[in-house]
């Protein structure tokens, strides 16, 4: 897998192709992402604040990235300006890629971002972009990001052990996400979901067998990171799931 990107929005993306301008973002504010309220950082080292992750489901050698700040000329304000990348491959030990400063989006439907980072080939599952200060609006914001991708490093299928594989997604996720879970041993089947201070918020029973998606859902608990723990037969998986703010 070479030479791909990643379109990374965690509402819609919306791409406006012709041959002068093949990376131009429109000017409505609902293609972008938003945060007006103060939320637990999935990098504990990190204050709460306003921040997106992103979780790829497989682990890449990451190349540029590229952002398009809001471009929505009443909401302009909302934008990043500051901001760190931060990235992991478990969603529980990060690495900083650095410290970035975003230029405020112009209102202008030719608007093509612009190309602030690199991973130089590192590799990663999750990228996690935390917003130091926006242009003085009251939420902040972005409109876009696009990471080129290097490679392939690890598929995830091939990670799980003989008898259990899980996945989530979407990752992060507002009231409801989707628990994929193979099992291929005897045994019954279980899960708890735990919150960052290890307080077990939620549980449930899993039929055996076979590979299953199951709608789970997180209403009524506070944004934050949790932890979901499925185990079967003394084996267990734990996966960090974010939820944030609808």
């Amino acid at each position: 897998m070479k030479n791909l990107t990643l379109v990374l929005a965690l509402l819609v993306s919306v791409q406006l192709y012709s041959q002068c301008y093949p990376d131009r973002h429109n000017t409505s504010w609902n293609d972008a992402w938003y945060s007006c309220e103060e939320s637990e950082n999935p990098n504990t080292e990190r204050d709460m604040g306003h921040w997106i992750m992103y979780d790829f489901r497989h682990k890449y050698k990451l190349g540029q990235g590229k952002l398009w700040n809001i471009n929505a000329p009443d909401r302009l304000t909302d934008g990043f300006n500051s901001f760190t990348v931060d990235y992991s491959l478990d969603a529980e030990n990060w690495e900083t890629l650095g410290e970035f400063t975003a230029s405020q989006g112009p209102g202008d439907p030719l608007y093509e971002g612009e190309e602030l980072f690199n991973f130089a080939g590192d590799s990663a599952r999750y990228v996690l972009l935390t917003a130091a200060s926006n242009y003085g609006g009251d939420c902040y914001g972005i409109a876009e990001m696009r990471i080129d991708v290097v490679d392939l490093v690890e598929d995830l299928n091939e990670t799980q052990d003989e008898c259990l594989y899980v996945d989530v997604y979407p990752n992060p996720h507002e009231s409801n996400f989707t628990l994929n879970v193979g099992s291929f041993c005897e045994g019954p089947i279980y899960y708890q979901l735990y919150n960052s201070s290890a307080v077990q918020v939620k549980q449930g029973n899993i039929p055996e067998g076979g590979i299953q998606n199951f709608q789970m859902t997180t209403s009524g608990i506070p944004s934050g990171v949790y932890y979901l723990v499925v185990i079967q037969n003394g084996n267990s998986k734990q996966t960090p799931i974010v939820k944030i703010n609808n």
